[in-house]
């Protein structure tokens, strides 16, 4: 029996096996059951799908499969993207455009500072007129206009002690108040305005001249000085060396009768009569025929002999000159000045206080402009003051001279000011 069953296994297992066989051969899907063929099939049919593709974006293509490869061309249309690269360059040339910084070249346009290279302006710049000085107009006969007002009985006494004088209304030309304004006067060192307006207008139409120009102080000036009895002034040494800037702020701020020796002698190109003469053609040029000149500060000539000279002229004329020298800033800076000092050339210092009293005791809106003192002249100021957006000049000669430093004349030309500012419109 044992024998018999294994008869029948081995019968079965031959028969299994022939079907299996027989199905391999004839049922393919049972083939791939016990033959594991999956991947071939499937790797067969990606090819023609996806690789060829590729391959057909270059010239290549299959023949075999006509419409597949034209579908495929598709790809090659999406291949327009390479279209699209060249278009964003071409729309990127415009910061090419932009990159006009060329018309930035603006900037070297600006660069004109070339055009600055007015350095020989820059020179002038020191004394600031900028040509207000070379086009000054003559004084003619109608420059003024008569609007005088009658004076407070406090003022009218105060003004008594005055000899001449004159209160102009700079912004209408108008004159406020006046007496004796055209009548000739010694004028003492209300000089020193022509002098340094002279002196200013050199500056401004020299090139080769500039407020650092320097000037020594010779052997024969110092001698000069000493012999003229020209009072304390800037106590220039023979070897000092100073600007023409500081013998003119030596000159306007404290009234050095030495340093305006200095200065007429530069004007007269080293000859002091040359440069008095100029002072008197410079007078008439600008119409001011009432006035004559004897010395560059002021001091009288032979002023204990019989033939004393004095510079003179009328306090219309000390306005209009006035006037003059309120055109430039180089000298309205020291008029309004009222502490300074110069450094000799051994090292010691000359202390420079302003001579206008007025200034330095602050007087609302005062500015400047010249104070002046002689026997022959008694205490002479000429003022300018702006309040209220309104300025005036006032020119104030001849007060009696009693010692008091000018302080009556002072005290006059203050209540006329006041008074003045009063008549105007607010």
């Amino acid at each position: 029996m044992l024998f018999s069953w294994k008869k029948i296994l081995l019968k079965i297992i031959i028969i299994a096996v022939h079907a299996m066989i027989l199905g391999a051969l004839f049922f393919p899907q049972i083939r791939k059951l016990f033959t594991g063929e999956k991947k071939p099939t499937p790797e067969v049919q990606p090819v023609p799908t996806t690789q060829p593709v590729l391959e057909d974006t270059m010239p290549k293509s299959d023949a075999p499969q006509p419409t597949k490869p034209t579908e495929t061309k598709k790809p090659v249309e999406t291949a327009k993207p390479t279209e699209d690269p060249p278009t964003p360059p071409a729309e990127t040339k415009k910061p090419v455009e932009t990159a006009k910084p060329a018309e930035t070249k603006k900037p070297v346009e600006t660069a004109k500072p070339a055009e600055t290279k007015k350095p020989s302006e820059p020179a002038k710049p020191a004394n600031g007129t900028k040509g207000a000085l070379a086009g000054l107009a003559p004084y003619r006969s109608g420059h003024y206009k008569l609007g005088v007002k009658e004076l407070s009985p406090k003022v009218a006494k105060a003004v008594e002690i005055i000899r001449s004088g004159v209160l102009v209304d700079l912004d209408t030309h108008t004159i406020l108040w006046e007496k004796n304004s055209s009548k000739i006067y010694p004028i003492a060192s209300l000089t020193k305005m022509l002098t340094a307006l002279m002196l200013l207008k050199r500056i401004e139409t020299s090139p080769e001249v500039t407020l650092t120009t320097t000037v020594k102080v010779a052997k024969e000036d110092f001698s000069y000085i000493k012999s003229h009895n020209m009072g304390k002034g800037a106590l220039l040494e023979a070897g000092d060396v100073f600007t023409l800037q500081e013998y003119l702020k030596c000159m306007v701020i404290a009234s050095c009768n030495d340093a305006a020796y200095i200065i007429g002698k530069y004007l007269g190109d080293g000859d002091l009569a040359t440069g008095i003469q100029r002072m008197n053609d410079q007078a008439k040029a600008l119409g001011l025929n009432d006035m004559s000149f004897h010395t560059p500060n002021g001091l009288p000539v032979n002023p204990n002999g019989p033939n004393r000279r004095e510079n003179q002229g009328s306090a219309l004329s000390i306005a209009f000159l006035g006037e003059c020298v309120m055109k430039s800033p180089e000298y309205m800076k020291w008029a309004g000045t009222k502490q300074d000092h110069i450094v000799h050339h051994r090292g010691n210092q000359t202390d420079l206080a302003s001579t206008n009293h007025l200034l330095r005791d602050r007087v609302p809106g005062i500015t400047g402009l010249k104070t002046g003192v002689t026997d022959g002249a008694g205490q002479c100021i000429a003022l300018s003051c702006t309040r209220d957006k309104h300025t005036l000049l006032l020119v104030v000669m001849g007060v009696p001279t009693n010692g008091d430093k000018g302080k009556r004349r002072d005290e006059a030309a203050k209540l006329l000011l006041d008074w003045a500012f009063q008549q105007l419109p607010k």
